[in-house]
């Protein structure tokens, strides 16, 4: 089944769990691990009404991140700040 993510300005995009894997491991998630957990977050996106708004995935990820591991959804956490401060205002230095 082809589910689809409902993007913050409206657009539409498939979802794919390899932008999960990419993002969480890039958080500090081991690579088995992100595997595990992009295959629950697909399971669990099988069952969401499509689309998908990428907040409530985003929540979802969140969500199991802190069962896993807090300090990786720590990261996780100030990755997606960082992206929505650099969309509201164009791009920033992170590092003032």
């Amino acid at each position: 089944m082809n589910i689809n993510v409902l993007k913050k300005g409206g657009s539409t995009e498939p979802f794919y769990k390899d932008k999960i894997t990419r993002v969480i491991t890039a958080a500090g998630l081991n690579p088995q691990e992100s595997g595990t957990l992009s295959e629950t977050i697909n399971q669990w996106a099988q069952s969401q009404q499509d689309p998908i708004p990428t907040n409530q995935i985003r929540n979802k990820v969140l969500e199991e991140l802190q069962k896993i591991n807090p300090h990786v959804a720590d990261v996780f956490i100030w990755y997606e700040k960082s992206k929505e401060t650099a969309s509201d205002t164009g791009p920033k230095d992170l590092n003032p």
